[in-house]
């Protein structure tokens, strides 16, 4: 792709993608360190746990800074599937962050979001990655996200694991209702 048709000049890499997935982290860091606290608290993890979690977290940063250098794809077609799916995940991934920081801590969240996965940060965020691996066409970004997404899932089950021991047969019942990604 030589120029963008309506803005002229060389198209964008995909960091112009990251950025947004990036904002509310450092959003939190700077004004919210108690709902971040809540979200990185490895509190009841077991080792091997931990350790995945640690990864889950450092891998995604070499996936963001290979962004930089990633050029979108040629194709219209995964430009434009791309986008509409980065839409879908980035707005949901600004609402999942919402929502889990205004519920106190120590709470079951069950409503909003939460009804329709038990995990609809991570969900969304992947979707917003897949995205942007549709959107670059890269299979650099592609391996990159699958390791991040198999430490991501050995964290969110031993996340799983610590809400079981925290809110019980609340809990258990919520697992019931609601599918931990979004079909499965």
């Amino acid at each position: 792709m030589d120029s963008l048709p309506l803005i002229g000049g060389p198209p964008p890499d995909a960091w112009i993608l990251a950025l947004p997935l990036v904002l509310p982290g450092l959003f939190l860091a700077l004004f919210r360190r108690p709902v971040l606290r809540r979200m990185s608290d490895l509190v009841g993890y077991s080792r091997s746990e931990r350790l995945s979690a640690s990864l889950a977290s450092i891998v995604q940063y070499p996936f963001w800074l290979i962004t930089i250098w990633t050029p979108l794809a040629d194709s219209p077609a995964l430009l434009v599937a791309g986008s509409a799916l980065y839409l879908v995940g980035a707005t949901a991934y600004y609402v999942a962050i919402v929502q889990f920081s205004t519920i106190p801590d120590g709470q079951l969240r069950t409503t909003g979001l939460y009804r329709r996965s038990r995990h609809p940060m991570y969900v969304s965020a992947s979707l917003a990655l897949i995205a942007i691996c549709l959107i670059t066409a890269s299979a650099l970004l592609t391996a990159w996200l699958a390791a991040l997404l198999c430490f991501q899932h050995v964290m969110i089950r031993a996340e799983e694991r610590r809400c079981g021991d925290k809110f019980g047969d609340a809990y258990a019942a919520y697992c019931r209702r609601v599918p931990r990604y979004l079909l499965i």
